[in-house]
């Protein structure tokens, strides 16, 4: 019985191969941290540095005690490693940037707001502003 290959994220193989994208097999749900390593071009030491700096960032650990990254921590490293190298961002811009979304790395930090959001935010604030200024003509 042959046994089937198990792949890595975002289509990469276990150590980083390139999947054809016709090719099917189980996706792993659990990667080392060599394997992540392997994958997203980072040291082992950068991952776990990275796993102090960012909240966000924290794999589980097996009963050994190993770091086990998840197909969502990956996607984070690699947005993360993005920010970072690629945009410029300093960690503390990258940690900020990573907040303000809510921890989702595959959601813009720059979204557009939706035409309703807007008019509900303006409404809002011209309620505020009413509050305020008949509060400032009663003092």
């Amino acid at each position: 019985m042959k046994k089937k290959s198990r792949t890595g994220p975002e289509g990469l193989g276990r150590l980083g191969e390139s999947r054809g994208p016709d090719s099917e097999g189980p996706e792993r749900l659990f990667y080392k941290i060599s394997e992540v390593s392997a994958v997203t071009g980072l040291e082992a030491y950068v991952l776990r540095y990275w796993e102090t700096e960012f909240a966000i960032l924290h794999p589980q650990k097996s009963r050994g005690g190993q770091r086990i990254y998840q197909k969502k921590d990956i996607e984070v490293i690699l947005k993360i490693k993005q920010m970072l190298y690629e945009k410029g961002f300093t960690i503390a811009g990258a940690r900020k940037a990573l907040t303000a979304r809510s921890g989702d790395p595959s959601e813009s930090a720059t979204q557009p707001l939706s035409k309703e959001f807007i008019y509900r935010l303006r409404g809002e604030l011209a309620d505020i502003l009413r509050i305020l200024s008949s509060h400032e003509k009663n003092n």
